[in-house]
């Protein structure tokens, strides 16, 4: 598996992951007893914010975002133009790796100063495309939705 830690200056926590151990991040227990984060679905007010040029941002759109980048995203046309599918296809992702990543996301695996994946392939294309997905899948899943119907003026 590939595990990266992101080097700490100062208190040893990033801001983000500063934001995700807060009290009130909302946090469940599963059967296997593991803390788990909701980082998708629910109303945009209830995600924790970070803080990024002035600017108060869902800290799960920061993360999802950093790892796009950080797989050079910008470097394959249509990434977010793919889907995840029932089966990997050549040019697209599956499901299941799509569940897996969003579980170690909600399981705080994965947070923006830490990348732990099992069974890593080093295939920048493959996990920039799982990134973008779970960002689409993240803004799908908002409530109400980010982006409305406008109601028609003529």
């Amino acid at each position: 598996g590939l595990t990266v830690t992101a080097d700490h200056v100062g208190s040893g926590q990033s801001s983000v992951d500063k934001i995700l151990s807060k009290k009130d991040a909302i946090e469940s227990k599963t059967n296997d007893n593991v803390a788990r984060i909701k980082a998708f679905g629910g109303v945009l007010s209830d995600h924790p914010l970070i803080t990024v040029d002035d600017a108060q941002i869902p800290s799960i759109l920061f993360l999802l975002k950093k790892y796009v980048f950080q797989f050079h995203g910008y470097k394959f046309a249509g990434i977010f133009n793919n889907g995840c599918v029932a089966e990997e296809d050549i040019g697209k992702v599956s499901d299941k790796d799509c569940a897996a990543i969003r579980d170690l996301i909600e399981t705080k695996k994965i947070t923006a100063s830490k990348l732990q994946i099992p069974n890593y392939q080093n295939n920048d294309e493959h996990y920039a495309m799982i990134f973008a997905e779970l960002l689409k899948a993240w803004l799908d899943e908002l409530q109400p939705p980010l982006l409305q119907p406008l109601p028609s003026t003529f």
